[in-house]
């Protein structure tokens, strides 16, 4: 497969370590950065070959969440991608409204990403073995969809009270108990429901209905 496609390999580690493991093979397109994914400059590449990227990657376990997020930003200039990621990560991809690993995550790609799970593997199947499972999946990015800086912010300030109610994670946050109530009243969510109940598109809905503006001006994503 390689032979087909311009492919560009980073990595933190040694860039010797990879050139050793892909000596003889005289693949001439391969290009090897040693360079952080985190950092890594994606539009460059888009650029360089005029074309959208597509990511393919056993990505560190470690800087899993960050990295998803930065492909959220970035997927304008990606086509697709298929990850290997912790199982626990990749389960809050795939997690539905109402169950225990439904999260931040899982709302913005639920929104704006088709994501199937391809295979789990067992950290036998990996050497050095690994402490925990893991899960292959393609991600795909859906035509229409909303996503701001400011939703991002919204929805970061509600999970990190996922065990209040709705209603009182929008309380802390500065909004008005009766005009909370109201909306909520209007959206046909219960005021008792917790934020991991709660539909991704039920968010979009809340937050333009009563949020966009306030946490529009809270600028950059920390």
């Amino acid at each position: 497969m390689l032979p087909l496609y311009d492919v560009i390999t980073t990595n933190c580690d040694n860039k010797k370590v990879l050139k050793g493991i892909l000596a003889g093979q005289h693949l001439k397109n391969i290009e090897i950065w040693q360079e952080d994914a985190l950092k890594y400059d994606y539009e460059r590449t888009a650029h360089l070959y005029k074309n959208k990227i597509k990511i393919i990657g056993n990505l560190p376990y470690n800087i899993s969440s960050p990295l998803l997020f930065l492909f959220l930003e970035k997927r304008e200039i990606i086509a697709h991608a298929t990850l290997m990621l912790q199982k626990e990560v990749a389960d809050r991809l795939l997690a539905k409204p109402g169950t225990k690993d439904f999260g931040i995550l899982s709302v913005l790609y639920g929104l704006v990403a088709e994501v199937v799970s391809l295979m789990c593997l067992a950290p036998g199947s990996f050497y050095p073995r690994p402490e925990v499972d893991s899960r292959l999946v393609k991600i795909k990015w859906k035509k229409e969809t909303f996503l701001e800086k400011g939703f991002i912010v919204f929805l970061k300030r509600i999970f990190s009270q996922r065990r209040k109610t709705i209603l009182n994670a929008l309380k802390r946050l500065g909004i008005q108990t009766e005009k909370t109530k109201e909306i909520l009243s209007c959206l046909e969510i219960d005021t008792k429901t917790r934020p991991e109940q709660i539909p991704p598109q039920k968010y979009v809905k809340l937050y333009q209905k009563c949020l966009m503006d306030r946490f529009a001006r809270l600028g950059r994503v920390n």
